[in-house]
């Protein structure tokens, strides 16, 4: 510096040293860990915290996609699961029992019955996926309004 003192830095390195080209070997490597992970139940968002700890031992390429993964399940999963105590809340509420099936008037595939709001919400939600039947869309024409000019 300008006093004659010696300035001292840290080096960074950010260097990754890897083959130009991926041999067969290395992707079916990584093939099977992505195989032996899923069987050891990492990717199950009830076991999230478990595979995070032991993905901290663990080094290979792409642990960090794997980490990112995994969170986003779990994250998911409580995000589903505090939605679907809301709704049983809610229908509380409302003094509608929770786990009681309620009817409706569509016809389409329906998952099997289960209790809980966030069972009929997932039944509602199939339904409303699936295509009318000819019947369906004629009545939804004739219920549309008709506009005309006098």
């Amino acid at each position: 510096d300008a006093d004659g003192m010696e300035l001292y830095r840290k080096p960074v390195f950010d260097l990754k040293i890897k083959a130009q080209k991926r041999n067969p070997f290395s992707t079916m490597e990584a093939n099977e860990r992505a195989k032996e992970l899923y069987g050891m139940g990492f990717y199950d968002p009830n076991r999230a915290q478990e595979a995070m700890g032991a993905l901290q031992m663990m080094e290979f390429e792409g642990k960090e996609q794997t980490v990112q993964y995994i969170e986003q399940g779990q994250t998911l999963m409580n995000v589903v699961q505090q939605m679907a105590q809301r709704m049983d809340q809610m229908a509380a509420a409302l003094g509608m029992d929770p786990a009681a099936p309620q009817p409706t008037g569509q016809a389409g595939p329906v998952p099997a019955q289960g209790g809980g709001m966030a069972d009929r919400m997932t039944r509602e939600t199939m339904r409303a996926n699936t295509p009318m039947t000819g019947y369906g869309q004629r009545l939804a024409q004739r219920s549309a309004p008709e506009v005309s000019g006098s």
